[in-house]
């Protein structure tokens, strides 16, 4: 799934120390919440489009960008 339409903003409610975590967190990974997310929802969803049964939502933290599904 490509984007070539605008982007908009998507906004999620969390404990303020949820969300100083997770973003830690993503920092110490070398990315930012925006783009874990990010790519978590396109996966999700190109999942969806081929067709499999029940997609799930994961972050894949532990694999390189390169090599995530």
């Amino acid at each position: 799934m490509t984007t070539s339409a605008p982007s908009s903003i998507m906004a999620t409610k969390v404990d303020e120390s949820i969300k100083r975590r997770f973003d830690a967190a993503m920092r110490a990974r070398g990315t930012t919440t925006s783009a874990m997310l990010r790519e978590a929802i396109y996966r999700y969803l190109n999942e969806l489009d081929a067709g499999e049964e029940h997609p799930q939502f994961r972050l894949e933290l532990d694999r390189p960008a390169g090599l995530r599904k």
